[in-house]
C-alpha cells in the first residue's frame, strides 16, 4: 500500500475513524504530534532551534485531516497496524478461502490434461498457527 498517496493515507483515516470513531483517531493525530514535538526537543539541533512545520504547512495538513508532523509514516504505520489486528473475520471465512483455493488447484490439474473424476477436494481440516506466522498447508496425493 503507497502511504506516500494523499487518497490512500484518506481512506486509512476514514477507515480508522469509522471503526475506531472520530475521537480515537484525533487521540491518535494528538499521540502522533506529541511523540514528535517529543523526539525533536530531545534532539541536540532542535535544543538550540526547534523544528516546526512552517504555518503553510501546519494549516495544509490541518485541513487535509493529517496530523501536523513532518513525517507521518509512523502514523500511517500504526493506523494500520491497528486496523489489521482487529479487523473482523466473517463466520466460515477462512474454510471459504480453502475450498476456493481447492478449487483453482482441481481447476488446473483438469486444464492440464487430469480425469475430472480422478483429482478431487477433501474438507478442509483445521490447524494451528500464530499470528504473523506461516500457516502450514498439507497437500495429499494418492492414487485411485
Amino acid at each position: 500500500m503507497d502511504l506516500g498517496s494523499r487518497a490512500v493515507r484518506s481512506a486509512v483515516r476514514d477507515l480508522y475513524a469509522s471503526r475506531f470513531g472520530e475521537a480515537e483517531l484525533d487521540k491518535q493525530k494528538k499521540a502522533a504530534e506529541n511523540t514528535a514535538a517529543a523526539s525533536g526537543a530531545t534532539d541536540a539541533r532542535a535544543a538550540t532551534a526547534p523544528e516546526k512545520l512552517p504555518l503553510w504547512q501546519r494549516v495544509g495538513k490541518m485541513v487535509q485531516g493529517e496530523p501536523q508532523v513532518a513525517d507521518a509514516s509512523a502514523f500511517y504505520g500504526q493506523l494500520l497496524e491497528r486496523l489489521n489486528r482487529e479487523q473482523p473475520l466473517a463466520e466460515g471465512a477462512l474454510a471459504r478461502l480453502g475450498a476456493q483455493r481447492a478449487d483453482v488447484v482441481l481447476a488446473a490439474l483438469k486444464e492440464a490434461g487430469v480425469d475430472a473424476a480422478r483429482a478431487t477436494a477433501a474438507a478442509p481440516e483445521p490447524v494451528e498457527s500464530a499470528a504473523g506466522k506461516a500457516v502450514s498447508l498439507k497437500l495429499g496425493l494418492a492414487a485411485l
